[in-house]
């Protein structure tokens, strides 16, 4: 007997119903728990997160003291900084609600969110100090005190699910 032909006298056995309906919930059981066991979120939680931003600030300058107008406007800068990163996260309704929970969250621990932080450039005018920092800011660390004082973020990862339908011909 060549193969490719067919042979009528060969009759080949159907498996039956109940067999193709097994091995298709396993291989569909099989398949959900590859695809769980390799999208595991806490790979992406232990890389911190950070975010580079460019802002402008400003100082009023007192009494002639220039130094402490340019602390104030790097202050103010990296304020900014923060909220810039804070803003992506929250969700604006959120944001609304809680506009002064998170205000007072994010300016009362502003040094704790920016990792670093280099002044690009300043000027000084007749009364205002001003300058344009490029400040590093942790993203992750924003999220976390959010989330500690109550804050919900849109940062949420939501569920994998994988639907499987088994096609099956019953004839």
């Amino acid at each position: 007997m060549r193969v490719g032909t067919t042979d009528p006298q060969v009759k080949r056995k159907r498996p039956s119903t109940a067999t193709g309906i097994i091995d298709g919930v396993l291989f569909s059981v099989g398949l959900l728990l590859m695809v769980v066991t390799f999208s595991n979120p806490a790979r992406s939680e232990k890389t911190p997160l950070i975010k580079r931003v460019e802002v402008m600030g400003s100082g009023a300058i007192y009494k002639q003291d220039i130094a402490s107008a340019r602390s104030r406007a790097i202050a103010n800068s990296l304020a900014t900084a923060v909220d810039l990163v804070a803003i992506e996260l929250i969700p604006l309704e959120t944001l609304i609600s809680e506009f002064k929970g998170v205000n007072d969250i994010l300016h009362n621990h502003t040094s704790e969110f920016i990792q670093d932080y280099k002044v690009l450039t300043e000027y000084l005018s007749e009364k205002i100090y001003k300058v344009m920092v490029q400040a590093t800011v942790s993203v992750n660390k924003v999220e976390a005190a959010l989330t500690t004082a109550g804050v919900e973020t849109g940062n949420k990862e939501l569920p994998k699910i994988l639907f499987l339908i088994a096609e099956q011909n019953l004839e």
